[in-house]
């Protein structure tokens, strides 16, 4: 094949292949465009939704546990019930029923201490009774110190027994006696020597002053003496003629001797009851007595001297009143704090209890509760150590 020809086979065979990726070029991009309109006709747009700022959660708050109450005094009955069955053991009677009654106040329902109370009470006044019978005994035999005892002890089981109470207060509330203010150095049994001569009655000085023989005694305290035989023998040995004693009897009112200035008035008034120096030597001596005490606080002692005067003497009816109005008043705070001392020894609060009925027994000292529960007090304060 010449030249020329060649050079046209290879134009045309170019020209061929050009053509063929031409047509193949059409095809392709006509095969994308379908394939594009497609995809646009079937799938349809996304719409993107705006997002929202998230919140955070809120925590819910969680039931509340219900608090559990706890009653403080669900205890209470049966350690009181304990304690009452180891009184009745002991024979701690008052005590047991107190403790019986304290059960029955939180259970008014329950039957075996209300059979206890009613036993406790018919057996308080049965041993109550019998004592008061055996100081009846003594005061007719004229034993008052020994009645005396017996009656307090009746009152002991039961405080509201009214014939104990009536004799202690109205038959047996003053005896005779004599008031004594101590000197250096003395003693209860010194006392006892002087006024007695005789020291081995010096049980007398201590049971009407609540001391112990052993005390040594504090200068100027006035103490109570009862006047027994012996002494009143030895005081009316040597019997002076009336106007000789009544001159001793002023003497001894000038020096202030009060006491002896009584003895010797009264010995007079035995002998001579108008004599009316006599009288007036003797009301102004226990005028003078209840005066000294008054200044001294000693309002119950007092109130006694001047109920020994006239009535009519100076100012006595208002002295005699306005003591009666000042120790009842008296009469009432102790009651106050013996039940303050009372709800101390409930809680077990023993000092506090005793701290309480020691004030109630120095504005009241004749107040029994008081004296018998220190005691009470006391050994269980002991009994306790030795558990301890």
């Amino acid at each position: 094949m010449d030249h020329a020809a060649l050079n046209d086979f290879n134009f045309y065979r170019l020209l061929g292949r050009k053509r063929f990726h031409l047509s193949f070029f059409r095809i392709h991009w006509a095969t994308l465009l379908f394939v594009f309109f497609l995809g646009c006709a079937t799938v349809p747009p996304v719409h993107e939704e705006p997002t929202k700022e998230e919140v955070p959660p809120v925590a819910l708050p969680l039931p509340e546990e219900r608090a559990i109450e706890i009653d403080p005094f669900e205890a209470f009955p049966e350690k009181y019930r304990l304690k009452a069955l180891e009184f009745e053991r002991k024979e701690e009677l008052h005590r047991a029923l107190l403790a019986w009654q304290v059960v029955r106040s939180f259970r008014p329902d329950d039957l075996k201490s209300a059979e206890r109370i009613k036993a406790l009470e018919a057996r308080i006044r049965v041993e109550s009774n019998k004592h008061f019978l055996k100081g009846l005994e003594h005061f007719q035999k004229n034993s008052f110190l020994a009645a005396r005892n017996e009656f307090l002890l009746a009152l002991t089981y039961d405080p509201d027994h009214e014939q104990a109470l009536d004799y202690l207060k109205h038959k047996l509330n003053e005896p005779d006696f004599i008031l004594y203010e101590t000197k250096e150095d003395d003693t209860v049994k010194k006392v006892a020597q002087k006024i007695y001569h005789d020291s081995d009655k010096d049980f007398l000085v201590a049971y009407l002053n609540d001391l112990n023989s052993s005390d040594k005694l504090k200068p100027g305290l006035t103490l109570k003496l009862p006047i027994i035989e012996s002494f009143a023998s030895v005081t009316a040995a040597r019997p002076l003629e009336s106007e000789e004693m009544l001159n001793k009897a002023r003497a001894l009112f000038k020096d202030r001797k009060y006491n002896q200035a009584i003895s010797f008035a009264e010995k007079i008034l035995e002998y001579a009851p108008g004599n009316n120096e006599a009288k007036d030597l003797k009301n102004a001596s226990y005028y003078q007595l209840g005066a000294r005490l008054r200044q001294k606080k000693e309002y119950r002692e007092s109130l006694s001297m001047f109920k020994k005067v006239d009535i009519n003497y100076k100012n006595v009816r208002t002295m005699v009143a306005t003591l009666e109005k000042h120790l009842q008043e008296q009469k009432t705070q102790a009651e106050n704090h013996y039940q303050r001392g009372v709800r101390h020894f409930l809680a077990e609060e023993l000092d506090e209890a005793i701290k309480a009925w020691e004030k109630t027994l120095q504005l009241d000292p004749q107040h029994l509760k008081a004296k018998k529960d220190i005691e009470q007090a006391y050994r269980l304060k002991e009994k306790l150590k030795k558990i301890k």
